[in-house]
């Protein structure tokens, strides 16, 4: 865990970050974590299925292109 304030590296026992005194809620580091994988791997899936429609598209556009050539 860092500190959200300066980014040093906690250990599970501070209260106050050693480098900048912020107090440190370990209850909303806690809650916060969760939440920004759970959105990280929503845009993940977005990224892929895109990603996938887009090859499909080029596919199916270089399959058209050929059979107009012969």
């Amino acid at each position: 865990m860092n500190c959200p304030k300066c980014g040093t590296a906690l250990t599970s026992t501070d209260v106050i970050c050693p480098a900048c005194g912020n107090p440190i809620n370990l209850e909303e580091e806690i809650s916060a974590e969760p939440i920004n994988k759970k959105a990280k791997k929503k845009f993940d899936v977005k990224f892929i299925i895109i990603v996938l429609i887009l090859l499909l598209f080029i596919i199916g556009f270089g399959i058209f292109i050929i059979q107009e050539l012969f």
